[in-house]
């Protein structure tokens, strides 16, 4: 497309850019005259069908509210006559037809049935749409239009053809003046171009006759000066260029005189013919002794081109052609060997080819190049065996450059680690820090010494490395990346954290003291200087000596210093003295520090002040020994004594006593006056006791209001040693009988004692403690206030209750245990319940009544899980008797004891064995006691109502016995009262017995409570208790308790 332009003449193509250009404008402006055209049309075709539809709405909407139908097609032909107007259509509100009219004369509009829409139309020159015809609000129809718009498009039509014709004709006129235009521009133009093609072809006396003052004009005059100039120059480039050549010999003998480089010409038959003074000063002779010579003549080794030095010279015609070397030449006058660089050249002269030889002297620079070297190899090997590494990065931190001691020190190739990151390497808790330091060095371009962090070497441990980084610029200054010296320093930084942490351990909280071999304090620390008063200005200087309190003998220093000579340390107490002369007890360790040839040179000491230490043990020994509230020996300190004295008592053969102490009523002391008063009664007791026993005796407190005094060295006659023994102890009675001040209050306090004595024979501690606890109780049993010796009879019956807990224990184990039931009648003699009674089968197979073991199980706190398995066992009859329609109805009462009852979780306990067994809680009752209205009242009315609650019932056992207590019997929710077997077995002959069973069927009437007898055994005291209006029994007159398989619900008894 190029190539064809080119061969366009000039002119023609500025013509034809002007006629296209002013085709592309009239094209436009036709185009834009027919859009603004089509818009006005647009524009006004809109506006008038606008206005025809508003008045076609207008005038049939109310013509169709009145269903005036023969009115609306006549509107409808009237508008129908319209010259637009193609169709109209008129349907009411459900879309029925109403009125029609289409337009006879178009052809395009087809007939279209009443029922039917008019179709859609495809004709682009109809316009179609649905006017709603609504009034006040409501539609009443729709009016369907169809509108031609042919008038548009013909007036469109005719636009579009008036303005291309008018586009034609500009354009035709366009062409008629530019192609002769263009035509002449070319023709003159074309003139140029031969001219300048002459003169480009060396016709400089070409000239154009085309002159004139349009631009082609001008631009021939200037061409016509152009080509004047261009001759004359080349006039005086003739004369230059003569003038040249008549100076150029003499001004190349100068360089050749001048230049420092040797220069010889050869010609190949006459050898050196001209050489330059350089050469002569080279050689070491004149120019005389080397004209003639060969180039070979100048050396003893031949040239490296060959034996004939001057073939390639010969060939003429042939191009000038450079050749160097380096050669050995020899000088004349010394002979020595002179090293040089030579550039043998073919050069033109006079017509003939001649050798030109520049020789220059590089002796120095090969002993600097030598020198260079040997450097590059010094260094190479400081670079390969040294313990430093060099390292240069990019900018990013990417390794471009690594010394070969980073292979042999951290075990990595030097090919793998190239174009690797530099974090790789580095731990990620150091990363920060050298982040930091090489940004650092990039943006300030400063130096950073000492940047310390670990890096993991090829095995996979981590040492620690310390560098330097400086910036590394390229040829412009421009910073390209850092480069620096890194180094391993892990063993020094352990040395240094060592001495570091031996500055801080020197400096700890012990005190230190550093002497010579002759015990001169050198040095010492700030805490020796807290604990001696010495600063270390008045320490450092002095001997030990200083310290010593005199407290020791020479004999302990002697064996101290024995030990630190022969073992190298020694430690132990020592007693020194402060700077204030305070004596104090002081930890000391004194270690021997040997030489290199073994001989001791300095002694290191370390001590800690134990002043505190030593007050702690002692009140540690106090607390441990020792009752803190009176300072009487513990029972630990009384043990130990006790168990010394019997030794003694073995060996000396006498007698001892141990009299056990304990105070009547002092809980009572504490709940009325507080505890600090009965800590201040108990500090009285200890005095007065102390009063009364010799120094060789010893008293101690156990706790709480126990004390014992232990008296040793009594007659070996054990009945004169119970005579001493007694009137000791009458003794401390009548002290402790006497009154107390307390605060103001005088107390009155008596105690219990009970004592036993130790003969010379063997006997255990513990036995004898558990004797004089064992009188002491007797002496409480006793009616208190008084003293009380051991009878073995005593260990005899502890003996049995031991035995015996251990059996109920097993018992309990191997379900040993089980229920009998008695049953429980109505006045007709009616089974109404039953009451569940413990029994226990003894080893021996015997079957034990609770009144043998309950006591002692309410003592060990087995009643607890023997209470558990009554209940459990008792709900499960409960729940097998529910599911017979016979016994679905029975009661089944179960004796429950204060301690089970208090427990925190007792209503949970019921509630989860009603649950578990799945019993009617309504058939459940609950036995309790009077002794269990004493304590914490209100604890026992919250259970009992939680229980009442889920339906459990309540009886108030062995009623009249103990303390009756109405307030109680009030708020308690009891469901029954029971009459103890005691008041019914002497109803009959005992007025009182008799009295108070009325008493308490009378009470239950009045509290609404059922009330049931107990141990009703005849026929007559049945009829007496109903007589008074008791009309439930239980007793062997109507039944024993029966194991379950042997009981029998039938009726007992005849009813009444």
């Amino acid at each position: 497309m190029r190539r064809l332009l080119a061969r366009i003449p000039l002119g023609l193509r500025f013509g034809l850019v002007i006629l296209v250009t002013q085709a592309a404008l009239i094209a436009w402006v036709v185009h834009d005259n027919q859009r603004l055209s089509n818009t006005a049309l647009t524009q006004l075709h809109e506006a008038r069908l606008t206005v025809l539809s508003a008045l076609l709405s207008e005038s049939l909407t109310p013509l169709l509210a009145q269903r005036d139908i023969a009115a609306l097609q006549e509107s409808l032909h009237r508008f129908g006559h319209l010259p637009e107007v193609r169709y109209l259509e008129v349907d009411d509100a459900r879309g029925q037809r109403l009125a029609e009219h289409t337009h006879s004369h178009d052809p395009r509009s087809p007939a279209v049935a009443d029922d039917e829409r008019h179709p859609a139309s495809e004709d682009p020159f109809l316009w179609e749409t649905a006017i709603p015809l609504q009034l006040v609000g409501q539609t009443y129809g729709t009016l369907h239009v169809g509108l031609s718009t042919d008038i548009f498009a013909e007036t469109r039509q005719g636009l579009i053809e008036q303005s291309l014709r008018n586009g034609m004709i500009g354009l035709l006129g366009l062409l008629l003046v530019i192609v002769p235009l263009a035509i002449h521009a070319g023709h003159r133009l074309a003139r140029l171009d031969a001219a300048a093609r002459a003169i480009a072809a060396g016709d400089l006396g070409r000239r154009l006759d085309d002159t004139g003052q349009d631009e082609i004009g001008r631009l021939a005059v200037s061409f016509n000066r152009m080509a004047d100039a261009l001759g004359q120059r080349e006039s005086a480039l003739r004369d230059a260029k003569a003038d040249l050549e008549r100076i150029a010999s003499s001004k190349y003998r100068i360089l050749f005189e001048s230049t420092t480089d040797a220069v010889m010409l050869f010609d190949r038959e006459r050898g050196l013919f001209d050489c330059n003074p350089a050469a002569l000063r080279l050689l070491g002779c004149d120019r005389d002794a080397l004209l003639g010579t060969q180039p070979s003549d100048l050396s003893t080794s031949p040239l490296p081109l060959g034996t004939d030095a001057l073939a390639f010279a010969s060939q003429a015609g042939q191009p000038a052609e450079n050749r160097g070397f380096e050669w050995c030449l020899r000088r004349r006058d010394t002979g020595d060997p002179v090293e040089v660089e030579v550039l043998l050249t073919s050069v033109q002269l006079d017509g003939a080819t001649l050798l030109q030889m520049v020789a220059r002297d590089i002796g120095a620079r090969k002993g600097a190049e030598a020198a260079l070297k040997r450097s590059e190899e010094k260094y190479r090997f400081l670079l390969e065996y040294s313990y430093d590494i060099i390292y240069l990065f990019s900018t990013d931190g990417s390794f471009i450059f690594v010394s070969p001691s980073w292979s042999r020190l951290m075990g990595y190739s030097i090919d793998e680690t190239l174009a690797t990151h530099f974090s790789v390497y580095v731990h990620p808790e150091d990363l920060h820090i050298c982040n930091a330091a090489f940004s650092a060095v990039v943006e300030t371009g400063e130096m950073r010494r000492d940047i310390e962090y670990r890096v993991r070497h090829g095995d996979g441990t981590w040492r620690w490395h310390s560098s330097s980084a400086m910036p590394f610029r390229d040829e412009n200054g421009v910073i390209v990346g850092f480069q620096g010296i890194a180094r391993d320093f892990t063993e020094q930084k352990e040395t240094r954290e060592q001495l570091r942490i031996a500055a801080i351990a020197f400096e700890a909280q012990e005190g230190m003291v550093v002497t010579d071999a002759d015990g001169v304090i050198l040095q010492v620390n700030g805490t020796f200087t807290r604990i001696t008063g010495y600063s270390a200005v008045e320490a450092i200087g002095q001997t030990t000596r200083l310290l010593k309190s005199g407290r020791h003998e020479p004999e302990f220093y002697v064996a101290m210093w024995a030990s630190i000579l022969e073992t190298g340390s020694w430690q132990g107490e020592i007693w020194n003295r402060r700077k204030s002369g305070e004596i104090y007890p002081q930890w000391l360790t004194i270690s021997a520090v040997p030489g290199p040839g073994g001989q001791i040179t300095h002694y290191v000491g370390t001590m800690t002040d134990i002043t505190q230490r030593k007050a702690d043990e002692e009140e540690i020994r106090e607390l441990a020994f020792f009752d803190p509230l009176t300072r009487l020996p513990n029972r630990r300190l009384l043990l130990d004594r006790l168990q010394q004295a019997l030794s003694s008592g073995r060996r000396e053969g006498h007698c001892g006593a141990l009299f056990y102490i304990d105070l009547d009523d002092f809980k009572t002391l504490n709940d009325t006056l507080g505890h600090d008063q009965g800590d201040r009664l108990l500090q009285l007791v200890a005095r007065r006791l102390s009063t009364r026993i010799r120094e060789s005796d010893t008293l101690a407190r156990l706790g709480g209001d126990e004390f014992v005094v232990m008296a040793e060295h009594l007659s070996p006659n054990p009945v004169d040693a119970a005579s001493q023994a007694e009137a000791l102890g009458n003794a401390l009675l009548g002290v402790l009988r006497q009154p107390y001040d307390l605060g103001g209050q005088t107390h009155y306090s008596a105690a219990s004692i009970g004592v036993t004595l130790f003969e010379p024979h063997p006997m255990r501690v513990e036995e004898l403690m558990k004797q004089g606890d064992l009188a002491m109780y007797r002496a409480k049993a006793a009616g208190r206030n008084t003293i009380r010796f051991f009878d073995p009879s005593m260990q005899s019956e502890v003996s049995a209750r031991a035995t015996l807990e251990a059996q109920l224990r097993c018992g309990l184990r191997d379900e040993r245990f089980l229920l009998h039931y008695q049953i429980q009648v109505d006045r007709e003699g009616a089974v109404i319940g039953a009451e569940c009674l413990l029994r226990w089968r003894d080893p021996q197979g015997r079957l034990v009544p609770p009144v043998a073991f309950i006591p002692l199980a309410e003592q060990s706190g087995l009643i607890l899980p023997i209470g558990h398995w009554v209940l459990q066992t008792a709900c499960g009859q409960l729940a097998a008797w529910s599911a017979q329609t016979e016994t679905a109805q029975l009661t089944l009462a179960v004796n429950i004891s204060a301690r089970q009852f208090r427990r925190t979780d007792f209503v949970d306990q019921v509630l989860t064995c009603i649950r578990d067994t799945g019993a009617d809680p309504s058939r459940l009752k609950l036995e309790i006691t009077e002794s269990l209205l004493l304590d914490d009242v209100e604890d026992t009315v919250a259970k009992m109502i939680a229980l009442k609650a889920r339906g459990v019932g309540f009886a108030l056992d062995d009623f009249g016995t103990g303390y009756s207590s109405l307030s109680y019997l009030k708020r308690l929710p009891f469901d029954q009262l029971k009459i103890d077997r005691s008041f019914v077995l002497d109803v009959l002959t005992d007025t009182n017995a008799a009295a108070i069973a009325r008493t308490i069927i009378a009470l239950g009437r009045t509290l609404e409570l059922a009330v049931i007898a107990e141990g009703v055994e005849t026929e007559e005291q049945r009829d007496w208790l109903a007589a008074h209006g008791c009309h439930a029994y239980q007793g062997y007159f109507f039944g024993r308790p029966e194991p379950l398989d042997s009981l029998s619900l039938d009726t007992p008894k005849a009813s009444l």
